[in-house]
């Protein structure tokens, strides 16, 4: 039986708050993800980004399971 820790990917999401250049309201959310183990980052500015960025890790643990009786 594999280990926890075998099937578990950890991410840092990082938000903020961006001015425009008048530095008035709306102001922009912008954001960063980064992937723990690989390093691997991206920045956005709306969350499916963020949903985008997770998904082939989902995936690659998805595949990794072994096949139910």
């Amino acid at each position: 039986m594999p280990l926890l820790q075998d099937q578990t990917d950890a991410f840092i999401v990082r938000v903020w708050c961006e001015p425009n250049r008048a530095r008035t309201p709306p102001f922009e959310w912008r954001g960063s993800i980064e992937h723990v183990e690989s390093g691997r980052r991206a920045y956005f500015r709306d969350a499916a980004a963020i949903a985008a960025f997770i998904q082939p890790y989902i995936d690659q643990l998805l595949a990794s399971q072994p096949a139910q009786p």
